[in-house]
């Protein structure tokens, strides 16, 4: 019974857009090399993008980790970030971008 209910939220979950199954699993994702380390890339729609990932395995520096995922963030996006926060439930960072008009 109770591998069956871990199984019904792991399908329930897989599809809502705050999920790690879909930022994992997002067609859109780009997982673009910063210093060496790989930053993972999702668009959220309109200016919105989502970036996690960066560290170095140890306790990295979190202006160097946050720098490295705004940088990932503008070279997927071709845009430039104007505002970026982590989100309150775990370690994403929730950029708006703005763009030059020939771009995205």
């Amino acid at each position: 019974m109770k591998g069956w209910m871990i199984a019904l939220a792991t399908v329930s979950l897989a599809g809502c857009e705050t999920s790690a199954v879909w930022y994992h699993s997002h067609p859109e994702k780009q997982v673009i090399a910063i210093d060496g380390r790989e930053v993972s890339v999702v668009p959220r729609g309109g200016n919105q993008w989502d970036a996690w990932g960066g560290d170095d395995g140890t306790k990295t520096n979190a202006a160097a980790l946050k720098a490295r995922q705004i940088k990932a963030i503008e070279q997927a996006s071709s845009c430039k970030v104007s505002a970026a926060e982590y989100s309150p439930s775990g370690p994403l960072l929730q950029a708006v971008v703005i763009c030059p008009s020939a771009s995205r």
